[in-house]
């Protein structure tokens, strides 16, 4: 089997390209013109792409191709259709990128927020070290903390985004083509004229193309800043660039463009070296860690193909990937972790929190009120607070459950005592096992859990796809 890596040279440094040895023979090409794709995956099994253009031409010429792997999530440089009409099977990777993108979108925020290039550069001219003042503080820059962020597209990236927006002390607003309870969900109107700063994070496709142009950037705030790490043409690029000449943005940052890398005649040509703009070279998605995690991902995807299992398969109807009853969910190196504790056990959990405190603090914490403050004071533990248990904290938590924001239960629950909210712990219970998640209600098997390997490594579990169960049940109760 002979498998084709077009575009090796986007994929960075720091790969071991030697685990794809075992599918068979490995052809690594450092780029591909559109010419050079159409001979080169001619005699290929296998096709390992990041931004080649693979459409209905060159696979004309393809006699053998049996897969695409794309190393990417997105995946509108291929022609799906005509990929299921030549009977080719299609794999994408998601949520290998989630923090690395997010990082650079928060970095992007802060940059621009805080004028940071201004400052750095008066220190490098050393117009500071010759002023003989202690600090310097023009140009004016501000805080995050009450600033309104406008997330567009709530996905993976979008969600962890909002997530570090929250930790600023930002209220976040999203805009979901179809919206959901994890959010405050709005209008896309209405989300660029509350913004202080608007974040785009949506796919590239026909209800995306050109989302924001000339009519929406009039809507947004004068000083809002506005950051592009979707896809190039999720935006007017001539708009977004007429509209920071003229003064209509307080900035603008971009990782992504229409034509990479862009030329002369792009839009942003004019906006290079401006003060209030961001510029970088689409590399968001790409800390070494995402890149491994990606080769990773590939890997299994061939794996899944070769056994039979339609893992990431976007070439199946309606882009599914997953069969009708069940999908896959992702629980990531970071944890999203509740701590609850009953009043008799809140020693105990304090306790347990202190002993395990250096494994805690890599993973993000939240737990019910008093829980929750009781181990910060104790531990300096960042753990966000919602309402008491029998307040409704249970309850709340379980919400967080359902919404996909917790990914692991530690609940020191009293045997031996009746509870006043043991409704509300019931059913907290009961939706964390529906949801498949893992749930420690003693010591020992928090313990168990803490120190598993899977702590420190991805998890996918298998649900019910509620989505189908719901359309099911409507139409039975018809």
């Amino acid at each position: 089997m002979k498998l084709a890596i077009l575009d090796a040279a986007t994929l960075g440094e720091g790969l071991d390209f030697s685990v794809l040895d075992r599918f068979g023979e490995v052809v690594r090409y450092e780029n591909s013109t559109p010419d050079e794709v159409r001979a080169r995956m001619a005699d290929a099994d296998i096709l390992l792409i990041n931004k080649i253009k693979i459409n209905a031409d060159n696979l004309a010429a393809a006699k053998h191709l049996k897969l695409i792997c794309i190393f990417a999530t997105g995946y509108d440089n291929v022609d799906i259709a005509a990929c299921r009409a030549a009977g080719v099977a299609v794999c994408n990777v998601k949520g290998y990128s989630t923090h690395s993108v997010a990082q650079l979108t928060v970095l992007m925020a802060l940059t621009l927020i805080e004028k940071l290039d201004a400052y750095t550069a008066a220190v490098t001219s050393g117009e500071y070290q010759n002023s003989g003042i202690a600090n310097k503080l023009s140009p004016i820059y501000h805080e995050l903390c009450g600033k309104t962020w406008g997330i567009v597209g709530a996905g993976a990236i979008g969600s962890q985004v909002a997530r570090v927006a929250e930790a600023f002390g930002c209220r976040v607003l999203a805009y979901k083509r179809t919206p959901t309870d994890a959010f405050h969900c709005v209008p896309l109107d209405e989300l660029l004229e509350k913004s202080d700063i608007v974040s785009l994070h949506t796919p590239l496709n026909d209800g995306t193309r050109g989302l924001i142009g000339a009519r929406e950037l009039a809507r947004m705030k004068q000083d809002a800043i506005l950051i592009n790490v979707a896809r190039g043409a999720v935006t007017d690029e001539a708009a977004v660039a007429d509209a920071v000449l003229a003064g209509r943005l307080g900035g603008f940052a971009c990782d992504v463009y229409s034509t990479e890398p862009f030329g002369d005649g792009h839009p942003f040509t004019r906006l290079v070296g401006r003060e209030n703009v961001l510029l970088t070279p689409h590399m968001a998605w790409g800390a070494l860690e995402a890149r491994v995690r990606c080769l990773d991902e590939v890997v299994k995807n061939m794996d899944a193909f070769f056994g039979g299992e339609p893992r990431c398969r976007v070439d199946l109807e309606g882009g599914a990937m997953l069969n009708d009853d069940f999908i896959t969910l992702t629980i990531a190196k970071q944890k999203n972790i509740a701590l609850i504790a009953h009043d008799s056990k809140k020693a105990e959990m304090i306790d347990w929190c202190r002993q395990n405190r250096e494994i805690l603090s890599h993973h993000f914490l939240c737990g019910t009120g008093t829980t929750a403050r009781m181990v910060t004071d104790a531990t300096d533990l960042p753990v966000k607070g919602y309402n008491s248990g029998p307040l409704g904290g249970d309850q709340q938590i379980g919400a967080k459950i359902v919404e996909g924001r917790i990914d692991l239960v530690i609940f020191f629950s009293d045997p031996l005592t009746a509870q006043p909210h043991d409704p509300d712990v019931k059913a907290l219970l009961r939706i964390a096992q529906v949801y498949d998640i893992p749930i420690a209600n003693n010591r020992a098997t928090a313990d168990f859990i803490l120190q598993s390997k899977l702590m420190n490594e991805e998890y996918e579990h298998t649900v019910i796809n509620f989505s189908k169960n719901i359309q099911t049940r409507a139409k039975e109760l018809k």
